[in-house]
């Protein structure tokens, strides 16, 4: 007789989707999501990249969409890796994703898509993330089971985080 003993491994208590920049601002959700994980809680960080498709028609001039969308995600994936090293040493498991669209409607996109819990969003980064305003409403439009969490440099919630 042939027995296949399966396991099932619990999932995530916390899956967070971290929106990664181009600069420091998705250190705030690392810093949240091992925060949690200190806490003993089963962390999953989601790492996204939302690239520009609108591009410029002077650029359009030197090279193809295409082209264009593959140099967005080469750096995007350097960008995410970074960010990841402190997740993965620390064995939070991260997946990482790269889209092209408007930030908040993407994020929300992949947050619901993943069955994500949390957004954390970084406090004071607006103009290297410019979407926090769309988020919450799109969160709240769409019914999403997301929370959009607006996180400190330390990796804690702001007060007044219970924005979706």
């Amino acid at each position: 007789m042939n027995t296949k003993q399966e396991t099932q491994t619990a999932g995530p208590d916390l899956r967070v989707l971290i929106p990664v920049a181009f600069g420091s601002c998705g250190e705030n959700g690392v810093r949240y999501a091992l925060a949690q994980a200190r806490q003993g809680l089963r962390v999953e960080a989601l790492l996204a990249c939302i690239g520009d498709d609108d591009v410029r028609a002077d650029v359009l001039r030197l090279r193809t969409r295409a082209e264009i969308a593959r140099f967005q995600a080469d750096g995007a994936a350097a960008a995410m890796d970074e960010v990841a090293a402190p997740l993965r040493a620390a064995g939070v498991p991260v997946r990482t994703v790269f889209a092209l669209g408007d930030v908040a409607g993407e994020l929300a996109r992949i947050a619901d898509e993943s069955a994500c819990d949390a957004i954390a969003v970084p406090v004071g980064c607006g103009s290297r993330l410019p979407c926090c305003d769309g988020l919450a409403d799109r969160l709240r439009r769409t019914g999403s089971r997301a929370r959009l969490l607006l996180v400190d440099a330390d990796g804690n919630t702001a007060p007044q985080a219970a924005a979706a």
